[in-house]
């Protein structure tokens, strides 16, 4: 039997049937679903990120797997950037100071990393920072290595292409033993002069070692000049090693060889001393490139790390005042 709602009129003081209203009834069905929804969701924003399924638990473990590894990644990366870094600061003295050439760029002169067509492709993905980022790490790494590879085989074909005494010819490594890389003085730059006490242009280095140390002949070559004079460089020897090099050893105590002798790397050609304008026994070496002077620092990578060669370079570069 069906149930009716009946409700009092006070006018007829009896209980009439009251109609139903399908149209109020179903806006408090609908209230009903609505707050039902809005509180499900309440619950599912306040308890979503403590309570997973499954599948979310699955893969909340691969994102944190894949984090752990980037960072992994991102690191190894640094550490393989620093070290092309350096090979390509090393091969860039080397195309200046020894090939006498401007080195390579790294990068092409139209590339542009930023406008690649690709990386806007990424803007769509959710974690396209991450994504993003390692694309243009991974390119400039790529170009990187690309640009040093290009910049040795051009050093390949320069070796090759010339006389194959050019490697022999080049005044590679230090004209006397200096094992405890100690005994360095000033360098090329300005310095202050020991007699004049004013700063003038040092165009070598000095090496601050006792009379009587063994000279040796920096690269393959042909004595061109022996003079010996009471002041300025006083007992001096100039190598030619073609190529457009030449290196001279000053203030010498005894020369070893006469002009016109030829001479190879490594070879003892005279032994250092005092002689002319020096207030302290040293020898003093030049390099110089198509008549123009380099710092000979920059040509000690025939039996320098790179680690020795800093030693060096800092020890020459702090010292302001020459020897001669």
């Amino acid at each position: 039997m069906a149930k009716h709602s009946y409700k009092f009129n006070p006018e007829s003081l009896s209980y009439v049937k009251v109609k139903k209203n399908w149209f109020r009834i179903a806006l408090r069905l609908f209230s009903y679903f609505l707050a039902s929804v809005m509180l499900a969701i309440v619950y599912y924003l306040l308890f979503s990120p403590i309570y997973h399924n499954p599948e979310e638990r699955k893969l909340l473990r691969q994102y944190r797997a894949l984090d752990q590894h980037y960072d992994s990644l991102l690191i190894k990366y640094e550490l393989v950037e620093d070290v092309i870094i350096g090979i390509q600061e090393r091969d860039s003295g080397i195309y200046r100071s020894v090939f006498f050439s401007d080195p390579i760029s790294p990068f092409g002169k139209d590339y542009n990393l930023s406008g690649d067509d690709r990386l806007d492709r990424l803007n769509s993905y959710s974690n396209k920072e991450l994504v993003h980022t390692t694309y243009q790490q991974i390119d400039k790494l790529v170009e990187l290595s690309n640009s040093n590879k290009q910049k040795f085989e051009t050093i390949r074909q320069m070796l090759s292409d010339s006389s194959s005494n050019l490697t022999a010819s080049i005044p590679a490594i230090q004209p006397v033993e200096n094992s405890q890389r100690t005994r360095v003085g000033a360098s090329v730059g300005m310095k202050i002069h020991p007699f004049y006490k004013m700063l003038r242009m040092h165009e070598g280095i000095d090496y601050t070692v006792p009379i009587g140390t063994e000279v040796y002949a920096t690269g393959d070559g042909v004595i061109t000049s022996v003079e010996t004079a009471p002041r300025g460089e006083g007992t001096s020897i100039t190598v030619d090693h073609g190529f457009g090099y030449t290196t001279k050893y000053a203030h010498l105590s005894k020369v070893l060889v006469r002009k016109g002798t030829k001479v190879r790397r490594g070879e003892i050609i005279a032994l250092s001393g005092d002689s002319g304008a020096s207030i302290w026994p040293h020898l003093h070496y030049e390099v110089r490139k198509n008549g123009k002077f380099h710092n000979p620092v920059n040509y000690f990578f025939g039996e320098l790390s790179p680690e020795e060669l800093e030693i060096i370079i800092n020890l020459s570069s702090n010292t302001g005042q020459s020897l001669d």
